[in-house]
């Protein structure tokens, strides 16, 4: 699965997040996540980076 960017919410949210856990949970050990903007209209993206771990890169260093 390659999610490019906001598939879910708008602001990368770490609640917004969570909330669509339940469409993409079961895929989330074969997901390979890229950052888009959204996820950075939060500090330091987040949301993102708590979602995604390691798979989401160095904090700081995307998009």
């Amino acid at each position: 699965m390659l999610p490019l960017g906001h598939d879910q919410y708008e602001d990368g949210a770490k609640d917004e997040f969570a909330s669509s856990d339940a469409s993409r949970g079961r895929f989330l050990d074969i997901t390979h996540p890229v950052v888009g903007n959204h996820e950075y209209q939060k500090p330091g993206a987040t949301g993102y980076v708590d979602c995604f771990g390691d798979r989401a890169g160095p904090p700081g260093q995307g998009w």
